[in-house]
């Protein structure tokens, strides 16, 4: 208790202080206190103030002015190059002769104006929209199937057109060869026919190991007994090709009834494709025959469809056997064979049929636009008229004719193509009678 009161004693002399400090402040006038408060407090402002340091360039606008001036410079050579190049050019046309400076500008406005003139005239000549209304488009009812790619068909036909020429062989590739001619040939594709039967291959292949076997011949020599093992070789690459299970390579040795080894045919395969530089990728005839079946006009679930199918496939491989048939490329191939197919079926039908039948005439007409059994709708997908297909629909109808009046016997048998094509599964299409298709 005694402590408190102490330090309550002690604290009242402060309290004294305070109070006559804070009188003699009273007893002054505000405005005089007013003043100093401002005074002390621009003073310490003042103290505390950091004096401002000057703006220094920045490295972008240094930068962007050396640039400037480095491309003020530049503009400023290029317009004196630009200029000492006119006077340059100036100086060699003065040299050189007038004439021949109004014959060049003649020409230039000559190839203007034929241009404009052909500009007009495809605008002025536009396609009759009636022979578009004939033109049915074979693509529609396969729009909604993604398999069949109807939004680039069109593109893709025009590409394996420019590619067919460019792989074209010709009929005389056998010209390299001393000890192979055209009726070995023809027995070996015969024989890879019943091989290519027998393993039940899809027909893509065949028409690839036959193109296979010919570019081969045409590239390098090959002797008489090396020629069965060049052509189950062929085979066997283009089932590796196309073929989603191929058999064995053991089973290829077996067909051949021990012709070669099993070393042998590995060795070739080798030679092969180092020779064909591994380009295996060729136009097939299969491939347009496909398209050109379906502008031919007929439902695709029918019976003459189908015997339509199976017999331009029996003249389609016809063509196979003969070497001279190489000269054609494969879109004019599939066309006279679809075009012979509808010819033949026309001949063996009834009057009721939707063949357009037009009379059992085996005459092929020199003005074959306006033949009825090739409609407008093959002309445009094939792009050929008749006048066009003619020589090799007169060839396969000799072929065909050839073929079927040979007598059995052990030294000429009936071609495998026939056995097969002669087969109820294949509506028996071998077995009709094939009009002898001439010119008039």
């Amino acid at each position: 208790m005694t402590t408190f009161l102490s330090n309550v004693n002690n604290s009242i002399p402060l309290l004294q202080n305070k109070r006559s400090v804070l009188g003699s402040l009273t007893n002054r006038p505000l405005n005089q206190i007013n003043t100093l408060k401002q005074k002390n407090v621009n003073q310490e402002i003042n103290n505390c103030k950091v004096p401002k340091k000057q703006k220094q360039p920045s490295l972008g606008t240094v930068q962007l002015k050396q640039s400037n001036e480095r491309i003020r410079k530049y503009d400023e050579s290029s317009q004196q190059s630009n200029t000492t190049k006119k006077r340059f050019r100036k100086n060699q046309k003065s040299k050189s002769n007038p004439k021949k400076e109004t014959t060049k500008t003649k020409q230039r406005k000559k190839s203007k104006k034929t241009k404009k003139i052909k500009k007009a005239k495809t605008k002025s000549h536009p396609i009759d929209p009636k022979e578009i209304s004939k033109i049915t488009d074979i693509h529609r009812p396969f729009s909604k199937l993604p398999e069949h790619v109807t939004e680039i068909a069109d593109e893709i036909t025009q590409n394996m057109r420019i590619k067919e020429k460019k792989d074209h062989i010709g009929e005389d590739f056998l010209h390299t060869q001393s000890q192979v001619n055209d009726k070995m040939r023809e027995i070996l594709v015969d024989w890879l026919c019943n091989v290519h039967i027998n393993f039940e291959f899809k027909t893509e292949t065949l028409y690839l190991a036959a193109k296979l076997l010919d570019k081969f011949l045409l590239l390098k020599p090959v002797s008489i007994n090396r020629l069965q093992l060049v052509g189950i070789t062929a085979l066997l690459i283009a089932s590796k090709y196309q073929e989603v299970n191929t058999p064995d390579i053991e089973e290829f040795v077996l067909v051949a009834n021990g012709a070669f080894t099993l070393k042998e045919l590995l060795k070739m395969e080798i030679i092969m494709l180092t020779i064909l530089r591994f380009r295996v990728t060729y136009v097939s005839p299969y491939f347009f025959l496909q398209i050109y079946l379906k502008a031919a006009g007929i439902e695709l679930i029918s019976e003459e469809f189908l015997k339509l199918k199976f017999l331009s496939n029996y003249f389609l491989e016809l063509t196979l056997l003969k070497s001279h048939f190489r000269k054609f490329c494969p879109s004019k191939l599939a066309a006279s064979s679809i075009y012979l197919a509808i010819k033949t079926l026309d001949l063996n039908s009834n009057s009721n049929s939707n063949f357009n039948s037009i009379g059992n005439k085996n005459v092929l007409n020199k003005s074959g636009h306006n033949s009825k059994c090739w409609s407008k709708t093959l002309i445009h997908y094939t792009k050929f008229h008749t006048e066009q297909i003619i020589d090799c629909v007169i060839l396969i109808s000799k072929l065909s004719n050839q073929l079927c009046s040979f007598e059995q016997s052990e030294e000429n048998q009936t071609p495998n193509i026939i056995k097969k094509y002669s087969d109820p599964d294949f509506y028996s299409v071998a077995m009709m009678k094939i009009p002898l298709i001439k010119k008039n």
